[in-house]
């Protein structure tokens, strides 16, 4: 489970990570209520997989890492 170590770190920060679930289930009810994007669905094949890169023009800081791994956890 790759967020395990996400969970710990935002344990250590004070986050109540039942609540946190909640708020993405919460999040993905009110974005789908019908359980699936459809236009997602009929436009996007479900085998293909996809990989993303991102570059910052400057040096920053990037924050919320370990929460946007627990929503991509959620939708596989």
């Amino acid at each position: 489970m790759t967020s395990a170590p996400c969970i710990a770190k935002l344990e250590s920060y004070g986050i109540d990570i039942e609540a946190l679930e909640h708020l993405i289930s919460h999040a993905f009810v009110e974005d789908m209520p019908e359980g699936d994007d459809k236009t997602t669905l009929a436009t996007i094949d479900a085998n293909k997989t996809s990989k993303a890169f991102m570059r910052a023009r400057k040096d920053g800081v990037v924050a919320g890492t370990c929460v946007a791994a627990l929503v991509f956890e959620r939708v596989g």
